[in-house]
């Protein structure tokens, strides 16, 4: 039930063909979605246009469109097919359908309508030449809330950017809600092979470029169907995640839980290195099996010294931000004794298959880092694990890291709220896979401020193939 939407009117196509003749820009930022989206301000969209259709003597309101010059608007060809100018009608520098129009806005009539010589038939339910021109019969009047839309120049750049989606669509399909006020909200384009997994039947022309795919990382993809994260996540169930453990630091003679880790085998725990960074072994613990941080252990749960603790040897230093080294070796003192809720995590042979899909992240980290709130009960959530490139345009500060492949990048917007891995949960680990029991990496760096929009990293342990089996 992933959401999925199909940008019509700036076809690779079209703006390749356009572009010697029109003037370019980029696209914006925003948040949201149209469903669950929110209501647009007054000079926001100066672009955005709504078709109207005459039927039976009454005008409605059928699709948008985009102003691209003043006497030019853009819009699908499935919009128009079988459609005389006469009947047609655009309002330019709306923002409210009903109610008294405002200063800005006007209402044209159609002269010409063009729609593309390759459109064959609005039946056909995808077809990328979905495009037409409506000439107008009398220009629009620019003003504050009236203006051409620009093209981009380079589509590609904006792959796993934010872009913005504008309408009056239905709001709800399965009540027929309709907006009054426009409505504005972002959406994530992506790759098109991204799509073309999920649409094999167009693959052909999403190779080919002929659409631009964009789905929000909300509903996506062909592996998991939660929506949840570890803020804004849920509570996970007994034997969900037994290779899940928590690392405690006894400090002035009390234990606090620290950091997550990852049982990999009966006495080896994963972590992260500053977790344990100028750490003595006889001062930390783990423990396996546990889901309650409070309250009387269940009947699985084990707490374990440590015995040896091994730092990967180029960490250098916790102040240092950015740090793909970030992954530590405990080694306990007795092996955890093996049940239904305490087994070893599986590494992941290929951890490429994984881009563009939703894998799971679990611990017991702050859950709002605002007011400090932690919870008692393990939690668990999907993420998507994007293209590094589509980090290391957010994070150029460490571009090369995400080249070398040294980070694995997670990146979300769950119901156009941000959710991601806060303070505490560092060390817990990154399972991917159509069962999320493939460890594919470990938590070194989220967010200081846990709703802010950054990308999580993990480290990429397959990239530390050689040293984990030194250790291990």
């Amino acid at each position: 039930m992933f959401r999925l939407i199909w940008t019509i009117f700036l076809i690779v196509f079209t703006v390749t063909n356009l572009g010697n003749k029109l003037n370019f820009n980029s696209i914006g930022k925003f948040r949201k979605r149209i469903v669950r989206g929110e209501n647009a301000q007054l000079f926001e969209f100066p672009f955005q246009t709504e078709l109207q259709i005459r039927k039976n003597g009454f005008w409605g309101n059928v699709c948008g469109g985009v102003l691209v010059t003043p006497i030019k608007v853009l819009t699908a060809a499935h919009c128009v097919v079988e459609k005389m100018a006469e009947n047609a009608r655009v309002s330019v520098g709306m923002l409210n359908i009903y109610g008294p129009p405002n200063e800005y806005e006007q209402t044209l009539s159609v002269s010409k309508i063009n729609i593309h010589e390759n459109y064959e038939n609005r039946l056909i339910r995808y077809n990328p030449y979905d495009l037409a021109v409506l000439t107008l019969a009398t220009p629009a009047r620019l003003n504050k809330n009236v203006q051409p839309a620009r093209f981009a120049e380079n589509v590609e750049q904006y792959y796993g950017k934010r872009c913005m989606m504008s309408g009056w669509g239905l709001t709800n399909r399965d009540t027929g809600t309709r907006p009054n006020t426009l409505q504005k909200a972002q959406t994530t384009m992506v790759p098109n092979y991204a799509c073309a997994d999920e649409l094999p039947e167009i693959k052909t022309a999403l190779n080919d470029g002929m659409y631009i795919c964009v789905y929000d990382w909300i509903y996506i993809n062909s592996i998991g169907k939660f929506r949840k994260r570890i803020v804004r996540g849920e509570n996970a169930q007994l034997f969900e995640f037994p290779f899940q453990t928590e690392l405690q630091i006894r400090n002035y003679g009390f234990w606090g839980n620290v950091c997550g880790g990852v049982l990999v085998t009966p006495n080896k725990v994963l972590t992260a290195a500053h977790c344990v960074v100028e750490k003595t072994a006889e001062n930390a613990r783990v423990s396996v099996g546990m889901l309650n941080i409070y309250g009387p252990p269940n009947e699985y749960e084990q707490t374990l010294s440590v015995s040896k603790i091994y730092i990967h040897e180029n960490y250098e230093n916790r102040l240092i931000r950015y740090n793909p080294y970030d992954l530590a070796v405990l080694t306990l003192a007795t092996p955890a004794r093996l049940n239904k809720n305490v087994q070893p995590a599986r590494f992941a042979e290929n951890v490429e298959q994984y881009y563009n899909t939703r894998c799971m992240m679990s611990g017991w980290g702050l859950t709002n880092s605002d007011t400090g709130t932690r919870p008692n009960t393990l939690q668990k959530a999907q993420t998507t694990m994007v293209p590094n490139y589509a980090c290391a345009n957010e994070l150029p500060e460490i571009k090369t890291v995400f080249n070398d492949g040294m980070y694995i990048c997670v990146y979300d917007w769950i119901l156009s709220k941000f959710a991601g891995p806060c303070n505490g949960d560092s060390g817990s680990p990154l399972m991917c896979g159509p069962n999320f029991d493939q460890l594919v990496g470990i938590l070194s760096l989220g967010v200081v401020n846990c709703t802010y929009q950054r990308p999580a990293m993990y480290v990429n342990l397959s990239v530390h193939h050689d040293w984990l089996s030194d250790k291990l």
